[in-house]
């Protein structure tokens, strides 16, 4: 799959192209794609995707786009990726733009206008983006008003605590929180109040949270922890709350450069109409190849039994896997899977998988009928490399439960980890009330090494823990005897 990377004063996406690829369209796999590609060690490496899409018949828009964060989250709007789609679109010959050089885009928050300027390349050098009309209404932010402190309300804002923290929410098609300091925005600790700002309590849907620094009448400068993405380098949107709040509350007037890690954005709100408008540069990185759906998620062999295939894990498995997990079953009997299963922990399973699979940390496969190619569960070890050992955990869809399935998978992945992963012992473990897994386990060829009492917290109950192990050396004689 075709992407292209692209930045906004450092704030950078991945972008994939509908107009160039239809198919994308019906692509339901978004949230794991942003996943998988923006991560800065295992994937691409970017803020998040974005997805570029051909307007239906007859609509007021010359393109739509989805946002999806590095979180795999789905965003309302960024506005230096609106600024990146403009530059790309009309250099691509996608998308035809008015005489004023004009063109609307379709965006989570609603349809904006665009103006593109070129250089003397003939490429798009800068775009101003109408961002439309900033929101100071703390409910439709929203901002839960029970669980903050209000300190003063000036003209359409209003300035409140949380916590140890001040500043002033407001919404240009998505929520931010602007805070107005003294100390300078460098000696921030930014990474450690920017998380607990966006998740906190006082913001349902979370929040952008951005330490700023008034310079003069017409100069600002930033510094944003974003929703979904953490620390960036430049927040196009975080730009006009910021100058909207500044201006709200008299700090400055009503046109401000903006100053960002990554550059300068100018920022103007409009006193007739309202609008807030944008002024930015696009900057094209790369062009590239992402592999298809159905690339594993790490290296591994497929192991075959009689009645199953043991496939590594990949990105496309995800929908199937977050519907298996949404069972109260499977919650009884694990101890840190949820239930209701929340949306998109699947994809935060694939990711940590991806991980512990490339530090060589663990194996995870998915377990498919072998006449029907049925998705039945999943299995896999996380490994400890300096001792030598792993741990068996699985999960079996309810549908294709008591049929054997798991035990022999679990035979398979005995002889795996002794024939193929070198490893000297493997274990597992199970809550004594659930004897079904002890029993799986057992008839796989595990061995009881002893039951602790009491021994784990699972909701409020503490519960009896079984373990089961299996040795080299218990392999190998096992073997001999079952050898003629």
């Amino acid at each position: 799959m075709k992407f292209t990377k692209m930045h906004g004063l450092g704030n950078d996406y991945l972008f994939l192209d509908g107009f160039q690829d239809p198919a994308l369209a019906r692509r339901d796999d978004y949230p794991a794609l942003a996943l998988a590609m923006s991560d800065r060690r295992l994937g691409v490496g970017a803020d998040g995707i974005i997805v570029l899409q051909k307007p239906g018949e007859g609509r007021p828009y010359e393109f739509a786009m989805r946002i999806f964060n590095a979180d795999g989250s789905e965003a309302e709007m960024c506005g230096n990726g609106l600024r990146c789609a403009v530059k790309l679109l009309v250099e691509r010959g996608h998308v035809r733009l008015s005489e004023r050089n004009r063109l609307r885009m379709h965006t989570g928050a609603g349809v904006l206008e665009a103006e593109a300027r070129f250089g003397e390349d003939g490429l798009v050098d800068t775009v101003t983006i109408a961002m439309g009309k900033p929101s100071f209404a703390l409910p439709a932010i929203p901002v839960d008003t029970s669980r903050i402190a209000v300190l003063r309300e000036v003209g359409p804002a209003t300035e409140f605590a949380v916590g140890e923290e001040t500043g002033v929410a407001v919404s240009v098609g998505n929520p931010h929180f602007v805070c107005f300091r003294e100390t300078p925005v460098e000696r921030f600790d930014l990474a450690r109040f920017g998380p607990l700002l966006e998740k906190h309590e006082a913001f349902p849907k979370r929040i952008n949270v951005h330490i700023v620094n008034v310079l003069g009448p017409g100069r600002l400068r930033m510094r944003s922890w974003e929703r979904g993405a953490g620390m960036t380098t430049a927040c196009g949107t975080g730009a006009c709350a910021t100058l909207a709040a500044a201006a709200a509350t008299a700090r400055c007037g009503r046109s401000a450069i903006i100053e960002l890690p990554g550059g300068e954005l100018f920022i103007e709100w409009d006193e007739d109409s309202g609008l807030i408008h944008k002024t930015g540069p696009a900057t094209h990185v790369f062009d590239g190849d992402w592999p298809e759906p159905g690339a594993p998620v790490g290296p591994g062999k497929r192991l075959d039994t009689a009645r199953l295939v043991l496939r590594p894990l990949s990105w496309s498995d995800v929908p199937e896997v977050q519907s298996h997990m949404n069972d109260p079953e499977i919650a009884r009997c694990t101890l840190t899977i949820p239930y209701p299963y929340p949306p998109g922990e699947a994809a935060r399973f694939m990711r940590r998988a991806l991980r512990q699979t490339a530090d060589g940390a663990g194996v995870f496969y998915a377990i498919e009928k072998r006449d029907t190619g049925e998705l039945v569960g999943t299995m896999g070890y996380r490994i400890e490399p300096e001792h030598k050992r792993a741990e068996l955990g699985y999960v079996i869809a309810g549908p294709s439960r008591g049929r054997g399935y798991a035990t022999e998978a679990a035979q398979r992945m005995i002889d795996h980890a002794f024939e193929d992963l070198g490893l000297e012992k493997i274990f597992a473990s199970w809550f004594t009330a659930n004897p079904a897994s002890g029993r799986v386990l057992e008839k796989a060829g595990f061995r009881v090494e002893g039951t602790q009492a009491g021994h784990i917290r699972k909701g409020e109950e503490m519960c009896d823990h079984c373990l089961v192990g299996l040795t080299r050396s218990q392999w190998l004689e096992r073997r001999k005897k079952a050898t003629p």
